[in-house]
């Protein structure tokens, strides 16, 4: 699904996002992307809605695979406060999307169709999947990031140009 997907970063991240939810068969997801400014927001959702909160940066610090449904995170030695998931009642899974060691963006999964537990084949499966979402997702960076270098670059050359032409009449007036 990922190699058929468009260069629309809208549809490659709606794409990652069903891609990642069909492996555990689950019934919907939201994505959070990181922005420029290293906040996260929502950049895709399916069948699910919701919003941000600091879990993003737990999330961010472990890089792990959390069961949400089941989470019993009181001895982790970290505080992972889920009161946003009451508004999310059918989230089952955070799933993080990492590049390097840099958490590109992460999907919490909706309940899957089966109700069977997940499997460290499981987890080693979406990790892996996670881990091939972030070079999609790192790809897109980079080239935003290029058309936008290319962007400055012919707007400092009409610059330069117009200067040029000012300057010459300026020139000529003087």
């Amino acid at each position: 699904k990922l190699s058929t997907s468009d260069a629309d970063p809208e549809h490659l991240r709606a794409t990652i996002l069903r891609a990642i939810a069909d492996i555990v068969d689950s019934t919907g997801g939201i994505m959070w992307s990181k922005t420029e400014t290293g906040q996260f927001m929502i950049a895709s959702s399916w069948s699910m809605d919701g919003d941000d909160h600091p879990f993003v940066r737990a999330l961010e610090a472990s890089q792990e695979l959390f069961e949400l449904r089941h989470a019993d995170l009181s001895d982790s030695g970290v505080d992972y406060a889920f009161p946003w998931l009451d508004e999310l009642r059918r989230a089952w899974i955070a799933v993080p999307i990492v590049h390097g060691d840099e958490l590109l963006a992460f999907l919490i999964l909706a309940e899957p169709r089966t109700n069977e537990a997940v499997t460290f084949e499981d987890r080693d499966l979406l990790r892996t999947v996670g881990r091939q979402a972030a070079s999609y997702l790192a790809f897109l960076r980079a080239t935003e990031a290029l058309a936008e270098a290319r962007q400055f670059e012919a707007f400092n050359q009409l610059s330069a140009f117009l200067v040029h032409d000012l300057k010459n009449v300026v020139a000529q007036l003087s």
